[in-house]
C-alpha cells in the first residue's frame, strides 16, 4: 500500500514528517518510505504553521545523519527549493547553521537549487551570511557559498560585499574574523577593480 506514505496521521503529519523530527532517524526506513512514495517528500507540515517539509526537518535536526539529506533530493530534487513560513529559510539556511555541516552536503543541495544562495529569510540573511556566523564550519565550505554568490553579477562589486558584512553583522550579531578578513580583501579588489577598469567586474 504505497500510498500509506502520503497519508496524514499524528498531527496531520505523513509518516515521513513524524520521522525526520526523531532523534537517530534510520536510513533505511527514510528510504523505504520514499521508494513507495517519493512524492511524500513534497509533503508539508501543516500542523505548528511552519510548513516544514522533511527536508527542513532534517536539515534543522542535528541529531540525524545528514546522508539523509541525500536520499530526500535524489528522490525529490523540488524539495530543496521550498520555503518555510515561520523562518522564510530553505534547506539550505537551515543547513549552514549546523555545527556539522559537510561539503557533500552543501553541494547536493547547491546543485539541487542553487539559486538558493540569494534566498533571503525574515532577517534578510542568505544562507551565506549563516555560514559567516557557523564556527564550526571549515574555510572551504564559505568559499563554496561564496562561489556560487559571485555568479550572480550584482554580488560583483565592492558596495554587495560590504553589505553581505555589515547585514550579517546586525542580524546575526557575530562574524567569524577569518571569513571577514577575507570578504574585506575581496571588496578592495572589487574597488580596485573599478577604479582601474569600471567594467572589469561587470562583464
Amino acid at each position: 500500500y504505497p500510498e500509506a506514505a502520503k497519508e496524514r496521521v499524528l498531527y496531520e503529519k505523513t509518516p515521513l514528517l513524524v520521522l525526520c523530527r526523531k532523534r537517530d532517524v534510520p536510513l533505511d526506513v527514510v528510504t523505504a518510505l520514499l521508494n513507495a512514495c517519493p512524492e511524500a517528500a513534497g509533503e508539508e507540515d501543516f500542523y505548528d504553521y511552519n510548513y516544514d517539509t522533511p527536508l527542513h526537518l532534517l536539515c534543522r535536526n542535528e541529531s540525524v545523519s545528514l546522508d539523509a539529506v541525500k536520499v530526500i533530493i535524489n528522490a525529490y530534487p523540488e524539495a530543496a527549493r521550498e520555503i518555510d513560513q515561520f523562518h522564510d529559510w530553505t534547506p539550505l539556511h537551515a543547513l549552514c547553521r549546523r555545527i556539522d555541516v559537510t561539503l557533500e552536503s552543501l553541494t547536493i543541495l547547491l546543485n539541487a537549487y542553487p539559486e538558493a544562495i540569494m534566498e533571503k529569510d525574515c532577517h534578510f540573511e542568505t544562507p551565506l551570511s549563516y555560514i559567516c556566523f557557523n564556527e564550526n564550519a571549515p574555510l572551504e565550505y564559505f568559499q563554496k557559498l561564496l562561489d556560487e554568490w559571485l555568479r550572480v553579477k550584482e554580488n560583483r562589486s565592492s558596495h554587495s560585499v560590504n553589505s553581505l558584512i555589515s547585514d550579517a553583522e546586525h542580524w546575526l550579531g557575530f562574524m567569524r574574523g577569518d571569513i571577514k578578513e577575507l570578504l574585506c580583501r575581496l571588496s578592495s579588489l572589487f574597488e580596485e577593480g573599478n577604479q582601474n577598469n569600471p567594467s572589469l567586474w561587470t562583464s
